[in-house]
């Protein structure tokens, strides 16, 4: 019998179901891979800009009430200097 040198049919059966199974199933994961990789990276872009949102709204808070108080501290120092001016300029006369 004339046997050719080559691969026998059991490798090549075994090397086709390999290609059949194992290359979809790669490339399945790849990009399975990649988008979850993209959704991930999105939700931290999206949660770091709420939390820098968040955060703005909160020193903006604190820093308009520190600003109205003085405004409110400021606007009667200047009422008690005008007042005590007046009286003072009265009291001189």
């Amino acid at each position: 019998m004339n046997k050719k040198t080559g691969m026998s049919i059991r490798a090549k059966l075994i090397l086709t179901y390999l290609l059949v199974l194992l290359l979809p199933s790669i490339i399945i994961g790849w990009r399975t891979y990649q988008s979850a990789s993209h959704e991930v990276e999105d939700q931290l872009v999206s949660n770091a800009t709420e939390s820098v949102v968040a955060v703005n709204e909160i020193i903006n808070s604190n820093i308009q009430s520190k600003i109205d108080a003085v405004s409110y501290f400021a606007a009667e120092f200047t009422d008690e200097g005008t007042n005590s001016e007046v009286t003072g300029g009265q009291q001189l006369l």
